[in-house]
């Protein structure tokens, strides 16, 4: 597939994995729309993404929890950069501790986060019309498993890796 010209939101694109995925994708020529919590760390991965490729990389502080803030980011990639075409939906938490240790409040945000985020970053009519969602791949990686989405957003595929 041919991605230059493209453009992608990237949640959770600051650090990791997904920094990586934003960075190859500027490299082949995908204007990137990096999404996080913290404006200081979408700030500092903008600017790194922009040294490789002047002009293709943003950034919108996004919570993945909160549905308003999901809807903010879709709507301000399209209107900035005109469309969608890959989300990477990438963000996700995790608390190492035992169980014992483990607060009410940590498992909750991993939940929110890694559950709930993902539900809410699914495409929706609500969020962007169809026109805007020219075409989507949408993948999330999240302990093991890979689903996919088409541009009406209805599941095509769900997989379990091994």
């Amino acid at each position: 597939m041919e991605l230059q010209g493209k453009i992608a939101v990237v949640t959770g694109g600051t650090k990791g994995i997904g920094f990586a995925i934003a960075e190859a994708l500027v490299r082949a020529g995908v204007s990137v729309c990096l999404s996080a919590r913290h404006a200081g760390e979408i700030n500092h991965a903008v600017a790194e993404l922009n040294k490789i490729a002047p002009g293709l990389a943003r950034g919108v502080v996004c919570d993945v929890r909160n549905y308003e803030q999901v809807k903010s980011l879709f709507a301000r990639t399209a209107s900035e950069l005109g469309g969608i075409d890959i989300l990477v939906n990438n963000a996700g938490i995790g608390v190492f501790t035992t169980v014992e240790e483990m607060m009410p409040a940590d498992f909750q945000a991993v939940l929110e986060t890694n559950l709930f985020g993902v539900f809410l970053l699914l495409p929706r009519s609500d969020s962007l019309d169809e026109a805007t969602w020219r075409w989507l791949h949408h993948q999330h990686l999240i302990a093991g498993r890979r689903q996919s989405s088409s541009a009406n957003g209805r599941l095509q595929r769900f997989e379990v890796w091994p």
